[in-house]
């Protein structure tokens, strides 16, 4: 199974957010704590748990509370020969919705897809497995439940198949089959010289006989495209000469335009002459005109700025008064923001103090959840010291017990059966024991030893069994007294008390693990000492307060909780800004009345400096137009620019008739067919150049290689690579049949496999070596449990190692699963035993490796790597630095 895509919308905290993993290998999903990390795996569950229309606590928890919408989860997967899309929405318009694509197309909604893809699930894939295998966020250091697989238990059942030791004869019969073997094969499973040799015979036969197919290949080639070479050789030598008539056709068009082009040049040069004597004839009559407006303009501004300076003085005193005004309305808006202020710095600190009253309120509720911890913890940590029956114990007291119960099976067989039958009430004992009996009552007595029946005052009957009891009673003897010693030991009366026992010891561990877990939930970043000093500092910060904020009879009411400290803070910090405004607002009108005051007095002087300007220029302009006026009157410049206007009307339509001659010629189009029929016939000739240059290459080396004898060289290497074919098929099928009749009569041959937990325990301790080194070795239990630990010679209990060491082993071991489940479930394998991704388990990790040193971190990532070519892989972490040494990780970031 392979998860390719989760899409998460309104789900918890959760607003839209879409993780795509790797098909293959690991995939490491970054993200800080509360990201909604772990929300992907809780929304892979209720995707396939439950129904949309659930109302279950589990499917509530994840509803936003932020918003009236529905939590809606999108899945991409592909299980066996399935590929389907699989959506659900739950709460607000719920809805389900599936979209199969292989092996074939279906569109399914509501129950009937939540039932297909429940289906299709339990079709292809191990479901408790899958959920076993998972390492949920703070339960690294607990071992998969993984008893229950289906897929697990028959690879461990096919993994531990044996048979019993061969006959005599058939150790003769093994001895030829490993002599066949070693004709062909090494120790190693190498093959020896007869069959390498015969295979690379093969391979180079093979060889020669490619080349020389593509040596003639590529003579039909190149005699084909020869007879292509000369047929273009023709063809390009008749466009040649087509072009190059076309070109000089085009050229003598082309020496034509230079004579109308000099005839357009004379004509426009003596326009531009025309054009500039005519040009200083209107600028002269241009500039005395202008002249003579200017002195126009002068007198009139000059009687302007006389008639605006006794407009201005009225304006110079209402802005005055104005001003006045505006300093008033200032002093009476900084009054009003400067009471609104003080009301907003009150209920700031109002806010401080509901602030600092809910922070109290939730360190304590953590502190008294850390309490509560403690005293569970406590009780645990008397039961874990009063209690004897560990997991090995209890194992053993009941392989003590099943060998009791097989002697006593064993001791009744052999004992001798004594039936009593009452032919009246009496009161008959039995080895002493009173045993009354009514009439026509029977009872049958086991008699291993010896047995006596007596009716006081009446009849006694001692019965004695013969010899073959005695083995079998002290056989029975030995193991009861090994069970009972072992009972007094654990310090229990029974078998079912050890059990009892035992699982109140798994409790008290179980409690002591929740009460680190609790502590980490409850701390999180603070330390004990750190929170009781926040809560010791807190109390009488807000006793105080509250103390003093009683006493000031002058202040608004104390707000009634955080809610409404919070709405009183922004009220009047809004009001404070509000008058802030005001004031600013106030103070920028009082400025421009300011300014508006100055500038009518700057105006005022401006006018009178203007006027005196203004009739200055006026007198100076009327005399430099008399002077003009003297020299060259106004009529003569008039008569001068009617002349050049004459001359120039002339010559302008003599350069548009040339102009006209020019363009009627149409130069651009002459000079472009020219080029162009220039350039084909170029191309023509150098591309006929360059084909029968190609041409007579190739027909030299026709000429060469036709003599080579291709045709007979290739018959000869056909017939030499089909009898090196036979010859390797036969000696090949003949190696493969030695060495599988070889390999199977081996393992049959072998002692009796260990059943269950041996090929396990060989998967978890290759798996373990990439971490721990090669010197580590695990023991493990009935269950599939690990009992303990060996490294360096050293063997500790499992529930002993440290924190890290126990999730380690953890992961290990759930590797090792996935891997045996997904070979015996049918995915495919290849040489060195590693399973398709696409027929495995996937394994998820939430939060793994927390107490994992650097070096530790690296061997877990290769180990990671590894498992990944068998199974997805999802590891889910809050510190990217736990998945740096993951070799070909894909990274997604999240938050």
């Amino acid at each position: 199974m392979k998860v390719l895509r989760l899409h998460l919308r309104n789900w918890r905290g959760v607003a839209d957010r879409e993780v795509r993993f790797a098909p293959t290998g690991v995939t490491v999903v970054e993200g800080p704590n509360e990201a909604g990390k772990s929300s992907l795996v809780e929304a892979l569950d209720l995707l396939f748990d439950e129904m949309d229309s659930s109302g279950k606590a589990r499917v509530r928890s994840v509803k936003p509370v932020h918003a009236d919408v529905g939590a809606s989860v999108e899945a991409e997967i592909e299980s066996g020969a399935y590929a389907f899309t699989y959506a659900k929405t739950f709460h607000k318009k719920a809805g389900t919705q599936l979209t199969v694509a292989a092996p074939r197309g279906e569109s399914l909604n509501g129950r009937a897809a939540h039932e297909r893809a429940d289906a299709i699930l339990r079709e292809t894939l191990d479901v408790p497995l899958w959920k076993a295998l998972r390492v949920p966020q703070g339960g690294g250091m607990e071992q998969a439940e993984v008893t229950a697989s289906g897929w697990l238990g028959r690879a461990l059942d096919h993994a531990a198949g044996g048979t019993s030791k061969g006959s005599d004869r058939e150790d003769a019969l093994f001895d030829r089959v490993r002599a066949q073997r070693d004709r062909w094969w090494t120790d190693r499973g190498t093959p020896k010289k007869e069959l390498a040799e015969a295979e690379q015979r093969f391979a180079d036969a093979a060889a020669e006989a490619e080349r020389l197919q593509g040596e003639v290949t590529r003579l039909e080639q190149d005699v084909e495209r020869a007879a292509h070479l000369a047929k273009d050789v023709a063809r390009l030598e008749a466009a040649r000469v087509e072009t190059e008539r076309r070109a000089e056709a085009r050229a003598r068009d082309l020496a034509g335009l230079a004579t109308l082009r000099a005839a357009r040049d004379d004509a426009e040069k003596r326009l531009a002459q025309a054009e500039t004597a005519r040009a200083r004839a209107l600028a002269a009559r241009d500039e005395r005109t202008k002249l003579t407006q200017e002195v126009g303009a002068a007198d009139d501004e000059a009687a302007a700025a006389a008639t605006a300076l006794e407009a201005e003085a009225p304006g110079l005193d209402a802005a005055r008064v104005a001003l006045a005004e505006a300093e008033a309305a200032l002093q009476a808006a900084e009054s009003t923001a400067s009471a609104a202020s003080r009301a907003a710095q009150q209920a700031a600190r109002d806010f401080e103090f509901r602030d600092e009253e809910l922070a109290l309120t939730m360190l304590e509720e953590r502190s008294a959840r850390l309490d509560a911890a403690d005293r569970a913890a406590e009780a645990a940590e008397a039961t874990v010291a009063r209690v004897r029956v560990d997991d090995p114990g209890l194992v053993k007291l009941r392989k003590l017990n099943e060998a009791m119960v097989k002697a006593q099976v064993r001791l009744d067989a052999a004992s001798a059966s004594l039936r009593v039958e009452a032919l009246a009430d009496c009161a008959p004992s039995i080895d002493g024991v009173a045993a009354p009996m009514s009439a026509g009552e029977s009872r049958d007595v086991r008699v291993s030893g010896a047995a006596r029946i007596e009716i006081p005052g009446l009849l006694r009957i001692d019965v004695r069994s013969g010899a073959g009891t005695e083995e079998p009673r002290a056989e029975f003897d030995r193991h009861k007294r090994a069970f009972d010693d072992a009972l007094a030991a654990a310090g229990v009366a029974s078998l079912d008390e050890a059990a009892a026992a035992n699982a109140d010891l798994r409790e008290a561990k179980r409690a002591l693990v929740d009460r680190d877990r609790v502590a980490t939930e409850a701390l999180r970043d603070l330390s004990r000492e750190t929170l009781v000093r926040k809560v010791e500092n807190l109390r009488p910060r807000v006793a105080a307060y509250r103390a003093q904020r009683a006493q000031q009879a002058d202040s608004p009411p104390l707000p009634a909780d955080y809610d409404a400290a919070q709405e009183a803070r922004r009220r009047t910090k809004d009001d404070a800004a509000s008058a802030a405004i005001a004031v600013e607002t106030t103070l920028k009108r009082r400025e421009t009345v300011r300014r508006r005051a100055e500038d009518a007095a700057v105006k005022l002087r401006e006018g009178e400096v203007k006027r005196q300007i203004r009739g200055e220029r006026a007198a100076e302009l009327r005399r430099l137009l008399d002077r003009a006026e003297a020299d060259v009157p106004m009529e003569a410049l008039a008569r001068a620019l009617a002349d050049a206007d004459a001359k120039w009307t002339a010559v302008a339509a003599e350069a548009t008739t040339a102009r006209d001659a020019l363009g009627a010629a149409q130069p651009d189009i002459v000079e472009g067919l020219a080029r162009t029929s220039r350039a084909a016939a170029d191309r023509a000739r150098d591309e006929r150049y360059e084909r029968e240059r190609e041409l007579a290459g190739l027909r030299a080396a026709l000429a060469v290689r036709g003599e080579d004898g291709l045709a007979e060289k290739r018959g000869a290497a056909d017939a030499a690579l089909d009898a090196a074919r036979r010859d390797a098929v036969r000696k090949r099928a003949q190696a493969v049949a030695a060495k599988t009749l070889f390999d199977t009569i081996d393992a049959e041959r072998g002692a009796e496999r260990a059943r269950y937990v041996a090929p396990f325990r060989e998967k978890v301790e290759s798996l373990g070596r990439i971490v721990f080194g090669d010197d580590f070795a695990v023991d493990v239990s009935d269950d599939l449990r690990i009992v303990s630990r060996t490294l360096g010679g050293r063997t500790v209990e499992f529930e002993s190692l440290s924190g890290g060491a126990k999730e380690q082993i953890g992961v290990i071991a759930r590797a090792a699963c996935a891997i045996l489940a997904g070979g015996a479930a049918g995915g495919k394998t290849d040489a060195n035993g590693t399973v398709s991704p696409a027929d495995g388990v996937p394994i998820l990790l939430d939060d793994s490796f927390g107490w994992s040193d650097p070096d530790r971190l690296e061997r877990m990532g290769a180990l990671l790597a590894v498992v990944g070519r068998s199974c997805q892989v999802i590891l889910l972490t809050c510190d990217p630095a736990r998945a740096r040494g993951i070799p070909g990780a894909t990274v997604v970031r999240v938050g």
